[in-house]
């Protein structure tokens, strides 16, 4: 835990420095220097302290006006003042009431409007004119004087006076002395304290502690951590190198996601319409179900009837009932776009073809809706057709844990038909039904705030978008950012093809103005002018390029899990399992819930047989789990998609092993992985018989460097036949430690079948640093 100096806190509370010790003194808290070091428990102690001593400082009440403070506020008295006793203090002047007289009448012949003053008045005034003022004398010393009144001080006053004056002297000394000193500590001080970001590189540190980046890499290897400049580094790692360097470590502050959005008020709050999803197995009438609703041809117009894209409709049900409709594709491919989908809506319909039942992409989008926390709406759809099997798929529902109405559950379900219409206005008066009992509310006098479901570039319209708006009203010439992407809003489009001026909350619209393609799944917003729009999108921009940069991932690992745990990040394991059978998924599925702590809870959102697939992927990154292999292994394409969405994917043979090794991730007691780090190839050109040493291999180093000691393995024709260490190596007659490519030498194994043109390959298992931190 990091300490805090009192100084520091003095001035974070701005707070005189000998004050607070003396408070602390008082308090029995054992502080007695500005330059003491305490924890976080003292110091926020000292904090209640400082807040209860300011609560319980008297209030100053304001003195009136009249009131005398001091001595120096009494007027001038004369003695004349105190003998006729007319003094009084404290008095302040104010306007004079008194009872009206009686005016008299003006005299004959004086003019009215000039008074006449009286004879005893003008005597009075004369008297006082010949009469001096008395002065009082006013004395100035002499220089003389000054003279004879330093002789009349004694001798012991004297050297008092002296010793008074250099001890002041010396005390203010002391305190300038003690002043500089606490502010060259503070300073100090502050240049030993690092501000790091997520991930740093080793040049990076090194620049910031002032130190060669070439001799931190020889630091960091004498502490057995091999790292190039570039390399970035983990927070432990960094930890290590700061303390040896007399560093400490402050995190950055973590930039907050660039948001307009705001809390709306009550009162402002006005029933809105409900976002349905429509999600299911391919080929089992989604379109075709959405299209009878809507009456517009779409799957006409789409390649093969299988939607292409995402696409957001508005449709009234015959009560009035406005719902919006988004149609994710059903195709594998487009997992990434449903897994955004079920995110931003309000209500999933469950496609399932009656003929068909629970199919594996039927499985996918109900882990996705589960884990999007969506209430479901099951729609069995063909029921027009002969070979319909309700209860089968009641059953393969139940399985799966979605108990229909029909078998005592809570699950709404509703048979229909994409062809003839049956049970359509059933299934939307049960959407309606839904939407009341969710009570969806939304303020539409506000600025817009939306959610990108497509987006890109067309001819004549340039860098446009779908934006379904869920807060306030987009209007035409508003103010617009998205991500990196900002202007001002040209057009709008309904899904009907018609220019509108306006659009409110639960309404898809397309919009054109951007200054370039905004991303999917993006937040909209209506900013108020260019000036902010284009700063947060300039903002925006750099972290996406620091994000970049620094390859952090959102998705959890087993070696980060502990430390997410104790900081509280995380509080539910995701999982995903792919099992080569179906038996050995539910087995391990079940294995891994059983597990319980007390600080996280082991959930697998889905399990399914075969190979990881770009599905699984997409899921596990948008849920943030980790994907459990057993006995099988995701194909390249998975595998090049996992490592660009930081996802982790591990892989077993024994059952028992992946829930050991979850067992370990929660409690902090995870083992050290080791990756093989090949460091050089020699081929094999001669073999040498030595007495008493046996066979040597005469080799070309072809790539990297032979290392006396390393491990080493025999590959003939690609094949591993042996694997040891190197015994000895040899250049001429000289035994040496290392060689170099493009150098012959002779390596001696502990293996006597060497021939030529096999290939010895030195290599070294380095531990990857562990990520996990206890406190």
């Amino acid at each position: 835990m990091a300490k805090l100096r009192v100084f520091q806190l003095a001035s974070e509370l701005k707070y005189d420095k000998n004050q607070l010790i003396t408070l602390c003194k008082e308090a029995g808290l054992g502080i007695k220097s500005p330059l003491s070091s305490i924890d976080e428990t003292t110091a926020q102690k000292v904090r209640d302290l400082v807040k209860k001593k300011e609560e319980a400082k008297p209030e100053v009440v304001a003195v009136p006006d009249g009131v005398i403070r001091s001595m120096k506020d009494l007027p001038s008295i004369s003695s004349d003042d105190l003998e006729k006793g007319s003094v009084r203090l404290g008095v302040k002047k104010t306007e004079e009431t008194s009872t009206p007289t009686k005016t008299r009448a003006p005299l004959k012949g004086v003019t009215p409007g000039k008074p006449v003053p009286s004879t005893k008045a003008v005597e009075a005034a004369k008297k006082a004119a010949e009469i001096p003022k008395k002065v009082a004398p006013v004395f100035h010393p002499s220089p003389e004087h000054k003279k004879a009144k330093k002789k009349a001080m004694t001798e012991f006053e004297r050297q008092t006076a002296k010793i008074t004056k250099r001890k002041q002297q010396k005390e203010r000394q002391n305190a300038r002395l003690q002043k500089r000193e606490l502010e060259e500590i503070e300073k100090d001080e502050a240049s030993k304290i690092l501000t790091l970001g997520d991930a740093v590189s080793v040049a990076e540190i090194a620049n910031l502690m002032e130190i060669k980046p070439v001799d931190l890499t020889a630091k960091l290897m004498s502490m057995g951590i091999i790292a190039s400049i570039n390399q970035r580094l983990d927070d432990d790692t960094l930890e290590i190198i700061a303390e040896e360097y007399g560093y400490s470590i402050a995190e950055e502050e973590k930039e907050k996601e660039i948001t307009f959005d705001y809390e709306d008020k009550e009162e402002d709050l006005l029933p809105r319409e409900p976002v349905v999803t429509i999600m299911g197995h391919v080929d089992h009438g989604k379109t075709t179900l959405l299209d009878f609703i809507r009456k517009s041809s779409v799957t006409e117009g789409e390649a093969g009837g299988i939607t292409q894209h995402i696409g957001a409709y508005k449709v009234e049900t015959k009560s009035g009932q406005s719902i919006c409709f988004l149609d994710t594709p059903g195709h594998e491919a487009f997992t990434a776009m449903r897994a955004h989908g079920s995110q931003i809506t309000d209500i999933a319909i469950l496609v399932i073809a009656a003929d068909d039942s629970v199919k594996p992409q039927t499985l996918e989008a109900i882990n996705h809706a589960k884990n999007a926390d969506v209430p479901i709406i099951v729609a069995i759809t063909k029921i027009d057709k002969q070979d319909v099997r309700l209860e089968k798929v009641y059953e393969d529902l139940g399985a799966n844990g979605l108990i229909v109405e029909q078998w005592g559950g809570k699950i709404p379900s509703q048979g229909v038909s994409g062809i003839t219409g049956e049970g359509i206005d059933e299934l939307l008066e049960l959407i309606a039904l839904q939407s009341e009992l969710m009570e969806l509310k939304a303020n539409a006098n506000r600025d817009g705030v939306g959610i990108i479901i497509e987006a890109g570039l067309q001819k004549g319209k340039g860098a446009c978008a779908t934006v379904l708006v869920q807060k306030g009203t987009v209007k035409i010439g508003d103010v617009m950012v998205s991500g990196s992407s900002m202007g001002r809003i040209r057009s709008i489009t309904n899904e009907h093809g018609k220019k509108i001026k306006s659009a409110g909350p639960s309404t898809p619209v397309e919009i054109t103005g951007f200054s370039e393609a905004p991303q999917f799944a993006d937040k909209f917003y209506i900013v108020a002018n260019d000036r902010i729009a284009r700063g947060a999108a300039d903002k925006r921009r750099e972290q996406i390029k620091k994000a970049k940069d620094s390859g952090a991932g959102k998705v959890v690992s087993l070696e980060t899990l502990f430390a997410k745990v104790e900081e509280n990040k995380i509080r539910d394991l995701k999982i995903i399992v792919k099992s080569d059978v179906h038996g050995s998924a539910i087995a391990l599925s079940e294995s891994l819930e059983k597990i319980k702590e007390e600080d996280v809870q082991v959930k697998v959102i889905h399990s399914a047989v075969g190979a990881v697939t770009e599905s699984d992927v997409m899921l596990a990154s948008a849920a943030g789990a980790i994907i459990i292999c057993f006995h099988v292994r995701p194909d390249a394409k998975a595998r090049q998609l996992a490592d660009l969405e930081k996802v982790q994917i591990r892989t077993y043979q024994i059952i028992y092993k992946a829930i050991e090794d979850i067992e370990d991730a929660i409690n902090g007691m995870l083992e050290p992985i080791y990756n093989e780090v090949i460091l050089g190839k020699a081929n094999v050109r001669e073999v040498f018989s030595i007495a008493k040493v046996g066979k040597i291999a005469g080799t070309f180093v072809e790539m990297g460097k032979i290392v006396k000691g390393k491990q080493a393995r025999v590959l003939r024709d690609s094949v591993q036949v042996y694997q040891g260490r190197v015994e000895g190596l040899n250049r001429f007659k000289d035994q040496v430690t290392e060689v170099l490519s493009g150098y012959e030498c002779g390596i001696n194994l502990k293996y006597n079948d060497l021939k030529p043109k096999d290939v010895i390959e030195v290599f070294e298992m380095q531990e990857i640093i562990r990520k996990v931190k206890r406190k």
